[in-house]
């Protein structure tokens, strides 16, 4: 029998080509839409997974408050924080710290035949000998008990170890010169990490001793509560409960509070998040590395549904419309005996065998695809033969509930055929059935709309973003990394202003400005102030920037009131220009009045001497943040060049050759600053491609649903058309007479996909400060899009149908 079913199955599509084909390929196609998406969403929400003991392991983040306000939470905390935790809570079996290196550092490496191999590094962190007893970095070589435990070791990963010693010599006990500020010295390797996983929120290339930056001074001469630079992670026990020991670190802030908090009625309030929920749940400002929202990724999972039931819905219209040609078949096997069982039973198996041509062709796009797909996301997506249990499982399941569902309609359809009636016109009316194919459709077609107005209106929105005057010069600054290494730092501000006036000579160099940050790299100093004389409730975060006399007109940034720092007033080092945002947030009144006012700062007070537009100095996802511009003739992190842009290569040699002078022993890194502060967008653009992607994938398989419903609908009204060309109707009006029909079916289309876009775009908007306004045409060319593809896709069946010669439709009764 299921040979019988088998030789049957095949016979049928091998008939209708062309018809199987379509079939086939809309199935693959939505099956790996939906395969590639899932997989990505798993990536996703299994970060921090690699952990074993993922579970019980959380970051401490604190809320600060003044008085009984809240004032905001973040992530970082004390040093000492981490150690009390561990000593006063049972609960907590390790704490773990973090500390970034903030900025950058110059590692060197000196090979036994005195070659020398230096680079630039950034992604470095200070954390504690034990980070490997709570953290399952795959170590493969080292032992993870003292990896970290000498103050002058580092761990790398296995990508710099080839980096600096190549394929060849084995990197243990290898010695890396590291230089920068943070800690300076050789640094033997003790372990090396093989892989480090790609979904954290931790990214690193080397690992360094706690123990050696707490010698620093910053750290040793301080109370352990004054700097909160750092990230603490504890891992509990595994019987314990974290809303109750969250309660605990409630009861605890007081004992953690300074005598600088009580004085300004002040603390901290600690709270604990899960490790596995950061990436997708953390809405905090200054994530190690760029947070995803969860919103996004249920959003791609519902994309991946609906291209499915697309893909599903396309079968069912298909395989009913191609039902309608055997008719006579069924009523020959019910004739001779055939039950309407042995009938559900053989359309069933057709269904399951071109689920499973569909399947296999769409793992195979998914292997093909993933790696270009990750490439879009930014992840290494890909899956393999051995390992990746839930794609596979993914996998089964779309065969065989896709087999069973899609198939089960057209089987209960076809075999419901009245022998009589089959036998002799040889083709049926489905009557209600008709009703249902319009029904799904329209849906369809409404939430193809939907996506495409979804698209348009993210990129309309990166657009507006990237566009907008974001108060600076962006093009044409040629930003350099400042040295590590100094060999003269009593006198480096000398050294600095002779490095930038020989540059300022070159015809192509109109402005050069050295600061301790630039825009897209974050701020130097939070922390809270307020307006000197104000009460102490009335402090507010703040961020500051060091920066040079000369960055004001490098960067063209516009003053409303006073000046910019000048040689010529002596006290500017103790100045400050401050931007609107900090004019409104700390009470200031106009900008004029602002001049007349000073700061308190962490203990400090400042003279504000100028009032600054609002500029974006991050991305404007964000509304503006209250910004304090501080002089710094010695900051050397950075140095900005505004160039003219002939002779381009000429200029950045100079400029090299300059910097090699000046700066022996580092290392020239360059960047152009309004592709650095793109960065700022890249999970914006990344989310706009993807999903522009997929919204192609939909309206493809769309087509195909309505190339089906096109085709059932020319066949089922052959003699109507026949009549009505013996009645003498043109062409011209039977193309309308059939384009009509699929038309009515868009127009119901648009208003719920309008609907549907409407509610979903201004829920996405509400995410951004600045956002595009949604007119008319954010509506009307989606609209416009989906009748000009559902008048192409229908066309030649329509055209077909319409040219028909009237005896040949009329011939049969």
């Amino acid at each position: 029998m299921i040979k019988n079913y088998l030789l049957s199955a095949f016979r049928n599509l091998w008939r209708k080509k062309a018809f199987s084909l379509i079939n086939i390929l809309g199935l693959a196609i939505g099956m790996a839409a939906c395969l590639m998406i899932l997989q990505y969403v798993n990536f996703e929400r299994n970060y921090e997974r690699f952990n074993e003991d993922a579970d019980h392991i959380f970051r401490v983040n604190k809320e600060n408050f003044r008085g009984e306000e809240s004032r905001g939470k973040d992530l970082y905390s004390a040093h000492r924080l981490g150690p009390n935790l561990e000593q006063d809570l049972p609960e907590v079996k390790k704490a773990i710290r973090f500390h970034p290196w903030y900025g950058s550092a110059v590692i060197s490496y000196k090979g036994e035949e005195g070659e020398l191999v230096q680079f630039n590094e950034e992604d470095i962190y200070f954390t504690d000998s034990t980070v490997f007893q709570v953290f399952t970095y795959p170590l493969s070589y080292g032992d993870p008990q003292t990896a970290l435990a000498d103050p002058f070791s580092i761990v790398i990963t296995r990508k710099m170890a080839t980096k600096y010693f190549g394929t060849e010599v084995d990197p243990m006990g290898k010695v890396l010169t590291v230089n920068g500020g943070w800690a300076e010295g050789d640094f033997t390797v003790k372990g090396i990490i093989e892989e480090a996983p790609a979904n954290t929120h931790i990214v690193f290339d080397f690992l360094m001793p706690m123990s050696v930056l707490l010698s620093n001074d910053q750290y040793r001469e301080s109370s352990g509560w004054g700097w909160t630079n750092f990230f603490t992670y504890v891992q509990l026990d595994p019987q314990a409960d974290p809303v109750k020991l969250d309660e605990k670190l409630v009861e605890l802030s007081d004992k953690y509070q300074t005598e600088g908090q009580v004085e300004r009625n002040s603390k901290y309030v600690y709270h604990l998040m899960p490790i596995t929920d950061i990436h997708l749940y953390s809405e905090l400002e200054g994530e190690p590395e760029p947070a995803n929202k969860a919103q996004n990724v249920y959003f791609f999972t519902l994309i991946a549904i609906i291209i499915l039931l697309i893909a599903w819905v396309n079968y069912i219209n298909l395989s009913t419309a191609r039902s309608m040609e055997r008719a006579r078949e069924v009523g020959i096997r019910k004739a001779i005996g055939a039950k309407r069982s042995q009938l559900v039973t053989q359309f069933l198996f057709e269904s399951f065998l071109i689920n499973s041509i569909a399947v296999l062709i769409a793992v195979g796009l998914s292997f093909l695809l993933l790696p270009q797909l990750g490439e879009l996301f930014g992840k290494p997506l890909a899956v393999s033969l051995q390992g990746d249990a839930p794609f596979w499982l993914t996998a089964l399941g779309l065969f065989a509930f896709g087999a069973f569902i899609s198939g089960l309609y057209p089987a209960f359809v076809m075999s419901a055929f009245k022998p009589v009636t089959a036998l002799k016109s040889g083709v049926m009316k489905l009557g209600a059935g008709g009703l249902l194919r319009k029904v799904l459709v329209v849906t369809q077609f409404a939430a193809t709309i939907a996506l495409i107005a979804g698209a348009f209106a993210v990129l309309k929105q990166l657009n507006y973003m990237r566009g907008m005057d974001v108060g600076m010069h962006m093009d044409q600054i040629l930003v350099v990394k400042g040295p590590s290494i100094v060999e003269d730092r009593e006198n480096i501000r000398e050294t600095i202003k002779t490095f930038k006036q020989e540059l300022k000579r070159l015809p192509n160099i109109q402005a050069a400005a050295s600061s301790a940050s630039i825009p897209g790299a974050g701020h130097n100093w939070g922390t809270g102030m307020r307006r000197l004389g104000a009460d102490v409730n009335e402090t507010r975060s703040g961020s500051i920037v060091w920066v040079d006399y000369d960055f004001f007109d490098t960067y063209g940034m516009e003053l409303l009131a006073g000046r910019t720092f000048s040689d010529d007033f002596g006290t500017d080092e103790e100045g400050l220009v401050i931007n609107e945002a900090a004019v409104t947030a700390f009470g200031l009144g106009s900008p004029e009045q602002a001049l007349t006012e000073r700061m308190s700062i962490g203990g400090d007070t400042a003279k504000i001497i100028g009032v600054l537009k609002n500029y974006g100095w991050a991305s404007l996802k964000d509304d503006f943040t209250p910004m304090l511009l501080a002089p710094s003739k010695g900051s050397r992190s950075y140095f900005s060049f505004h160039l003219q842009t002939r002779n381009l290569d000429q200029t950045i040699a100079e400029i090299e050759e300059n910097f090699r002078t000046t700066f022996p022993g580092n290392p020239f890194n360059y960047f152009f600053l309004d592709d650095y502060f793109d960065k700022e967008y890249k999970e914006d653009k990344q989310f706009g491609n993807v999903f522009g992607l997929f919204t192609l994938l939909a309206v493809l398989v769309a087509c195909l649903g309505l190339y089906g419903l096109s085709s059932f609908t020319a066949m089922q009204r052959t003699k109507e058309i026949g009549i009505r060309k013996v009645l003498g109707a043109s062409t011209s009006n039977i193309v309308v007479l059939l384009v009509k029909h699929f038309f009515s079916l868009v127009g119901i289309a648009s208003v719920l996909g309008l609907i549907l876009a409407w509610f979903g775009i201004t829920s996405w908007l509400e995410e951004f400060a600045f956002r595009i306004d949604l007119g008319i045409v954010l509506f009307i060319v989606p609209i416009l899009a989906v009748i000009f593809l559902a008048l192409v896709t229908v066309i030649g069946h329509t055209l077909r149908a319409a040219s028909t010669n009237p005896a040949n439709a009329l011939k049969t009764e």
